[in-house]
């Protein structure tokens, strides 16, 4: 995975549901899991509900305790680095 070569990795916001079951409690880990399963980094992921808060970091999650439960819903998004 190249980062600093403009034809290398970005950061993407991409569908839960191609990773996870939506609407279960699971935890980071399962989302990392399932990011490298297809050549990708997990560095977190944005809650929809929140999208228009900023106390609450517009739903942006980045290295999220990867223990803590979260249930993710069909437009919330998780942010990856990958090559496409």
């Amino acid at each position: 995975m190249d980062l600093f070569d403009p034809e290398g990795s970005e950061l993407y916001l991409k569908a839960v549901a191609d990773y996870v079951k939506l609407g279960k409690p699971l935890n980071f880990y399962a989302v990392a899991e399932a990011a490298r399963q297809r050549g990708e980094v997990a560095l977190g992921y944005r809650l929809h509900a929140d999208a228009d808060d900023a106390t609450r970091a517009y739903g942006v999650v980045v290295n999220p305790d990867k223990s803590v439960p979260v249930t993710l819903g069909e437009q919330d998004r998780i942010v990856v680095l990958a090559e496409k």
